[in-house]
């Protein structure tokens, strides 16, 4: 296998993470965008058990128990909605109530991959400094599969 020469053609953009809110029920889910990350960082972790038996040695062997995922992004707080609502807003709203967010990081153009489930809001802070826009920060960790999807193009 050949290794290739540093290029700027191989270097990858950071990804979205955008987070929807369901202003809908579970049978008619009504998914509103309530940000767009200006940053992100997002951790995948395998739970392991170890597996060791008589035969195993001094190596342990280890199997997968079970998977989490942990969103952490900071995005602007935009401009309020027709209901007086800001995405910072509906998602302590969300948190508050104990209810999830769905979540989609990845690719944005057609044809991309993305990774997309429920995630909890698990902790939110706001930063209001003078003459600087408004932002908050978000901590989102999955309840339930986080699945892989490919982007669509949008109606």
């Amino acid at each position: 296998m050949a290794i290739q020469a540093y290029s700027d053609d191989h270097i990858i953009s950071g990804s979205n993470v955008l987070v929807f809110v369901n202003e809908g029920t579970n049978d008619t889910p009504d998914f509103k965008l309530v940000a767009n990350s200006t940053s992100s960082q997002i951790t995948h972790n395998a739970e392991s058990k170890d597996r060791i038996t008589k035969d195993t040695g001094i190596w342990k062997k280890k199997r997968v128990t079970g998977q989490t995922v942990q969103i952490k992004c900071d995005a602007l707080v935009g401009a309020q909605d027709a209901e007086g609502k800001t995405g910072y807003n509906a998602l302590l709203s969300k948190m508050k109530a104990g209810e999830p967010v769905y979540l989609k990081y990845g690719g944005d153009q057609v044809g991309d991959k993305v990774e997309a489930g429920w995630f909890i809001v698990s902790s939110l802070d706001k930063t209001d400094a003078a003459q600087e826009d408004s932002s908050f920060s978000a901590t989102f960790d999955n309840t339930g599969e986080v699945i892989t999807e490919s982007v669509v193009a949008s109606e």
